[in-house]
């Protein structure tokens, strides 16, 4: 099904999902319905997450906790400090068009990069990695050729 397939494809593209730890959120204004949709997936699978000050106010307001993280040039910790120091395991960061968010999405991207991390610039994309996690939650897929595939029954 896709998300299996997605987390094969996120795997063999060298990004592999993770089945524990924490999520860093960061969204923008038009992207915060869906974020506490995901949140609360993520929550479920037992994730922990950590959210910038406006995405961390929306979660708090729809009752998810995360654990409030400055930008990189406000204050220290900062998310890049918390990627630097293996505390972040997967990112979903969505952005505004406006120079400071653009600077600041550029540097959590580079290095989620650097530290070989997982990430989503887009809703969509972070809709089917959490779905991809909690299929991998199951039993793994049997993996064949097409061609065996194409030569059993249908189901």
């Amino acid at each position: 099904d896709f998300p299996q397939a997605f987390a094969l494809a996120q795997k063999a593209a060298g990004a592999n999902l993770p089945g524990e730890g924490c999520v860093f959120i960061s969204v923008k204004d038009a992207d915060k319905e869906a974020a506490v949709a995901l949140a609360r997936d993520l929550r479920e699978l037992g994730f922990t997450l950590a959210a910038t000050p406006g995405t961390h106010r929306c979660l708090a307001d729809n009752g998810i906790s995360s654990c409030r993280v400055e930008r990189h040039h406000e204050a220290r910790p900062s998310v890049l400090d918390m990627i630097t120091n293996g505390e972040i395991d997967l990112v979903i960061n969505t952005t505004e068009a406006t120079p400071q968010v653009i600077r600041d999405s550029y540097y959590i991207r580079r290095a989620a990069l650097n530290y070989r991390l997982p990430y989503s610039t887009t809703v969509q994309g972070a809709r089917a990695a959490v779905a991809a996690i909690s299929s991998m939650r199951g039993t793994p897929p049997e993996i064949c050729s097409l061609q065996e595939y194409h030569r059993r029954p249908p189901a």
